[in-house]
């Protein structure tokens, strides 16, 4: 039931973890309030000419959520990434968290230059990974940014992002630094 831009999925999407993703936020009730954004080109990207974000989740009271989607194998050795179906073939020292993450910066970047009074808005950035179980622990991420399989096949869509949404707010109450961003639950 969330509003879709664009309202339908493109054709050429090559993705079987967006399309389902796609349908599943489009279906949600929860998610009736909901605007999210499939497939954004961001133009203005920190490490390269032009980035892509596969969904930006903006969910009122709650903050935008930049979801990067990793459908097939994905695995790690050695720091270095593994993306592929059948034969893992696609390879990545970036990560699918650090992509997410560069992009929701460039989004919110641009959010605060078009409109500073939307600076002290909660944007978070999160992996789906729709097809494996992950169960890999870094420094590079929180446990609470992505939803692997078996949490996206036993909880609606609208929680699992609100999942993420919600321990960041908890997240940044603990962050010294983080005096830009609004907690929700003072007023």
């Amino acid at each position: 039931m969330a509003r879709m831009i664009p309202p339908h999925i493109a054709q050429d999407c090559q993705s079987p973890g967006e399309k389902i993703l796609f349908s599943r936020f489009k279906e949600d009730p929860d998610t009736k309030d909901w605007v999210v954004l499939h497939s954004l080109g961001i133009s203005k990207h920190p490490t390269q000419i032009q980035g892509e974000i596969d969904f930006v989740v903006i969910v009122p009271s709650e903050g935008v959520l930049c979801l990067e989607v990793k459908a097939g194998n994905v695995t790690r050795r050695e720091g270095i990434w593994f993306y592929g179906s059948g034969h893992l073939t696609e390879t990545s020292p970036k990560g699918p968290f650090k992509q997410a993450s560069e992009a929701m910066h460039a989004i919110r970047e641009h959010v605060k230059r078009v409109d500073p009074s939307l600076q002290s808005i909660l944007f978070i950035s999160g992996v789906f990974f729709t097809y494996i179980n992950f169960d890999e622990v870094s420094t590079e991420w929180h446990q609470w940014q992505f939803a692997d399989r078996s949490i996206l096949t036993h909880s609606p869509i609208s929680l699992c992002c609100l999942s993420i949404l919600r321990k960041a707010h908890e997240h940044m109450k603990n962050v010294p630094s983080s005096t830009w961003w609004y907690d929700r639950n003072k007023s």
